[in-house]
C-alpha cells in the first residue's frame, strides 16, 4: 500500500492552520500543523515531509527561514508559501530562494485541494520520467499557469461552474492567452473527462477538406468519419471559429440545433464575434448558440503581476525536459520580463523562457545575456520605482490610461480592448487609483 502524502502546514493563524489542517486530511493526506516557524523547523528536523505550506509572516522564525532550512536539508520537498497577494516583493523573494508555488489570502480552500491534488499527480508523471507534453500531463498543467491575480481567479471561478454542465460555451482572447488550455481544463474537470478531447483550428484549412474532417462523408465505395461523430461523449474544440465560412457556419448552427451525436462544442476566438455579426462575418444564430456563456481571458500585459509565477512554471517545466537546474531570473531580467507587452502572451513568454533555459550558461538564474534585445531594452528604461510591485502598478496605470484614451474613455469598449469584463475593469481602475 502507498504510504499517504505527508504534509506541514505552518501558519499563526489557527483559523487558517486549523480549517486547512481538517480539508486536507479529509482529502486522505497525513497533516502536521506548526502554529510558528520554530515549530515548522521542529517538525522538519524530525521527518521529512512531501509538502509544506508556510506562511511568511509567522513569530520567533518567519517563513523565509523554514525555506531556506527546508530547501537545503531536503530540496525535493514542495514548498508553497502563503501570503497576502499585495505582499509580491515577499512572494518574488521566495520564488528566488527556491520556493515551488504560493497561494493568496483570501484562501480559497476548494481551490487548493483541487491545485494540490494536481500538482501531486503531475509530479508523479515527472518522477515517473513520462513525457511532460503528453495528453496525460496536460489534464494538470491548467493549476500551474492559471495565476494568482483577481482576475485569473475569476475566470478560474467561471471555469469551474462551467465544468459541470453540458452547454455550448465561448472563450474568447487574444492568440496565446492559453485558450486551448482553458478548454482542455473544462473537459478534464467535467463529466466527459473519461472520453474524447478533440481539438481543430477553423483557419487550417481549406473549406472542403475542413468540412470532412468536421463531419466526414460517406459514398458507395467509401466512408470517413468526422470529429463530431469521433468525439462522442466527449468535447470537441473549434478554435478561431470565426474563420468558419459562411457554408460551414449554417452547417454547425444545424448540428447545434439538431445534434446527430453527444458531444460538447467548446468554441475559441481571436476577434470580436459581436462585430463580426455586425459586420455580416458571422451567423447572429450561431453567435447566440455558442454564446450561452462566455469565458474571457485577458492578455498577459493585463494581469503583470502573474508574470512572475508563470516565470516560476515554465522555468521548473523547462528544467525537467532539458536537465536543467535553474531556479528563478536575477531582479534586472524579471523587471524586463514583467514591462514587456508580451503581444504573443504566454505562448511567447513560453518560448522563451525555453529558449532561455536551453542555451543559457548560468547554473542558477536566468540573467538579462539570455534574453532577447527587445525585451532587454524594458529593463534599461528609467523609472522612480525600486521594487516589482511598483513597477508592475507603474506599468498597468500607464497601459490602462493609454487604452482609455485610445477608446475616448469609453470602460465597456477600453474592457473589450484590455480583454477584461467590465466589473473587472472596474476593480482595476479602483486598485490602481485612475479616475
Amino acid at each position: 500500500m502507498k504510504p499517504k502524502t505527508k504534509i506541514l502546514i505552518a501558519d499563526d493563524e489557527s483559523a487558517i492552520r486549523e480549517s486547512m489542517g481538517l480539508i486536507l486530511k479529509d482529502e486522505g493526506y497525513d497533516v502536521t500543523l506548526a502554529s510558528h516557524g520554530k515549530e515548522a523547523l521542529d517538525f522538519l528536523s524530525q521527518s521529512d515531509f512531501d509538502v509544506v505550506f508556510c506562511d511568511l509572516r509567522m513569530p520567533q522564525v518567519n517563513g523565509f527561514e523554514v525555506l531556506k532550512q527546508t530547501i537545503t536539508h531536503k530540496p525535493s520537498t514542495i514548498f508553497i508559501i502563503i501570503t497576502a497577494f499585495g505582499d509580491m516583493d515577499s512572494a518574488i523573494e521566495s520564488l528566488k530562494l527556491g520556493a515551488f508555488d504560493y497561494i493568496p489570502k483570501p484562501l480559497l480552500f476548494d481551490d487548493i485541494v483541487v491545485k494540490l491534488n494536481h500538482l501531486l499527480k503531475f509530479q508523479n508523471l515527472v518522477t515517473e520520467n513520462e513525457v511532460l507534453k503528453t495528453e496525460a500531463a496536460e489534464k494538470y498543467i491548467f493549476d500551474q499557469i492559471i495565476g494568482q491575480g483577481p482576475t485569473m481567479r475569476q475566470v478560474y471561478s467561471l471555469m469551474r461552474k462551467v465544468s459541470t454542465t453540458n452547454d455550448t460555451l465561448l472563450i474568447s482572447g487574444e492568440r496565446g492567452t492559453g485558450k486551448k488550455i482553458v478548454a482542455k481544463a473544462i473537459h478534464y474537470n467535467s463529466p466527459r473527462k473519461s472520453k474524447k478531447f478533440n481539438f481543430i483550428s477553423c483557419g487550417r484549412d481549406n473549406e472542403a477538406l475542413l468540412d470532412k474532417k468536421i463531419y466526414g462523408y460517406q459514398s458507395p465505395t467509401d466512408s470517413y468519419e468526422g470529429l463530431l461523430q469521433k468525439t462522442h461523449r466527449g468535447t470537441l474544440f473549434l478554435d478561431e471559429i470565426e474563420k468558419l465560412t459562411k457554408p460551414l457556419q449554417e452547417k454547425l448552427l444545424h448540428f447545434l440545433e439538431n445534434p446527430t451525436s453527444d458531444v460538447r462544442i467548446i468554441a475559441a476566438t481571436n476577434r470580436d464575434l459581436v462585430d463580426a455579426v455586425n459586420c455580416g462575418d458571422f451567423h447572429e444564430k450561431l453567435f447566440d448558440k455558442i454564446n450561452s456563456f462566455e469565458i474571457r481571458i485577458p492578455p498577459l500585459r493585463a494581469r503583470r503581476q502573474d508574470i512572475p509565477f508563470l516565470i516560476k512554471y515554465f522555468i521548473r517545466k523547462y528544467n525537467y525536459d532539458f536537465g536543467k537546474h535553474i531556479v528563478f531570473v536575477e531582479d534586472t531580467a524579471l523587471r524586463g520580463l514583467i514591462q514587456y507587452d508580451w503581444p504573443g502572451n504566454i505562448r511567447e513568454l513560453a518560448n522563451i523562457l525555453e529558449r532561455a533555459v536551453i542555451l543559457t550558461t548560468h547554473h542558477q538564474y536566468l540573467t538579462s545575456e539570455d534574453l532577447p534585445g527587445d525585451i532587454v531594452k524594458y529593463q534599461a528604461q528609467p523609472n522612480n520605482v525600486s521594487n516589482i510591485k511598483e513597477a508592475v502598478k507603474l506599468y498597468e496605470v500607464k497601459h490602462i490610461r493609454s487604452i482609455l484614451e485610445k477608446n475616448n474613455f469609453d470602460k465597456k469598449t477600453a474592457a473589450e480592448a484590455l480583454g477584461l469584463s467590465l466589473s473587472s475593469l472596474y476593480r482595476k481602475l479602483d486598485e490602481l487609483s485612475i479616475h
